[in-house]
C-alpha cells in the first residue's frame, strides 16, 4: 500500500484533535464523504497522534475524522462528554471561541495518502479543556456499563426530551458547569420488585477554578434540586446527592461509582451507560 513521509506529515501538523478544510488539505476533504461535507462544516482529526505520523500506509491506511458544524449556542445536555452521540465544545477560531457541535452521524475515515502534501488549519485550535472532553467523549464509545432496565424505566421521563426535569435542570448556568455525573446504585445487578426501592448516590463534579466561582452555597443548592427531582419518583429511595470540587472528591469514592449519561434508554432500546474514566 505503499508509504508516506512521517516528517513530512509531523511538519504539517497532523495530530489528534488537529482540524483541516478543504483550504489547507484539499486532497484529503476531496476523499470525505459528500454527505459530511454540508454547510460550513470543518474537519477535526481523531487518529492518535503516534498513528496519523506511522510511514506505513499498510499498518496504518486510515485517518479517523469528525465533521463539525459551527452552532450559535450550546446545549449542557451535549457539553462535557455528558451525551456519547451528541457534543459541543468550544473551538478558538483566529483568536475567538466558538461553540462547535460533533455527532457520530458524522464520523467517519479516509485515506492517509496525501497527508504529507496537505496541512492543518492554523485559524482553528482546540482549547486545553476542549481536548480532555474530546478525548473523553471518544473513549466512552468504547467503555460501557448497564444499569438495571427498571432503573432506566424509572428514571426514563426524567431525562427524555429537552423539557425533562433532569435535562432542565442540566441546562442552567451552574448545570452546564457540572463537569461529570458519577452514581452508585443500589442493588445495581438486578429488576427491582413491588415494594423495593433503589438506593441512589450521586456525586456532580465541578472543575475547581468553577466551584470557587459558583459558590458552595450555590453548588449545594443544584445538589438539593437534583436530588428532588430524583425523589420524586417512586422507586427511588434513599437518594443522596453530593455537588463536589473535582479535588474534593477522592479516588476512592469515584472508583465505586459509574459516570452516569444522560442520553440513555434501557440497553435493549440501544442504550449506552458508560462506566468512570478515570484518565480525565
Amino acid at each position: 500500500m505503499g508509504s508516506i513521509d512521517r516528517d513530512a506529515v509531523k511538519a504539517n501538523g497532523w495530530g489528534l484533535g488537529k482540524f483541516f478544510t478543504t483550504e489547507s488539505a484539499s486532497n484529503t476533504v476531496n476523499l470525505i464523504a459528500d454527505e459530511h461535507k454540508a454547510g460550513s462544516n470543518i474537519f477535526i482529526a481523531v487518529t492518535h497522534d503516534c498513528s496519523v505520523i506511522m510511514p506505513s500506509l499498510e499498518k496504518e491506511p486510515y485517518l479517523e475524522y469528525l465533521s463539525v458544524s459551527p452552532i450559535d449556542k450550546e446545549n449542557g445536555q451535549f457539553t462535557n462528554a455528558r451525551n456519547i452521540r451528541h457534543l459541543h465544545f468550544e473551538v478558538e477560531v483566529e483568536g475567538e471561541l466558538r461553540w462547535y457541535e460533533a455527532t457520530m452521524g458524522m464520523r467517519g475515515f479516509v485515506s492517509r495518502a496525501s497527508l504529507d502534501e496537505c496541512s492543518i488549519d492554523e485559524r482553528y485550535k482546540l482549547t486545553d479543556a476542549s481536548m480532555i472532553i474530546l478525548k473523553r467523549w471518544l473513549a466512552n464509545r468504547y467503555i460501557s456499563q448497564t444499569f438495571p432496565d427498571k432503573f432506566n424505566h424509572l428514571t426514563r421521563k426524567l431525562v427524555e426530551g429537552s423539557k425533562a426535569p433532569l435535562i432542565k435542570a442540566f441546562n442552567t448556568e451552574i448545570g452546564k458547569a457540572c463537569n461529570s455525573i458519577f452514581i452508585s446504585l443500589t442493588p445495581d445487578d438486578r429488576d427491582i420488585q413491588d415494594g423495593e426501592s433503589y438506593g441512589v448516590i450521586i456525586a456532580l463534579l465541578f472543575r475547581e477554578e468553577l466551584a470557587i466561582e459558583i459558590g458552595r452555597e450555590s453548588m449545594d443548592e443544584f445538589g438539593a434540586r437534583v436530588q428532588s427531582i430524583l425523589e420524586s419518583v417512586d422507586g427511588l429511595d434513599p437518594v443522596k446527592v453530593h455537588a463536589l470540587a473535582e479535588t474534593d472528591a477522592t479516588y476512592s469514592e469515584i472508583v465505586k461509582m459509574s459516570r452516569w449519561q444522560l442520553d440513555y434508554v434501557s440497553i435493549k432500546d440501544g442504550a449506552e451507560i458508560l462506566s468512570v474514566d478515570h484518565s480525565s
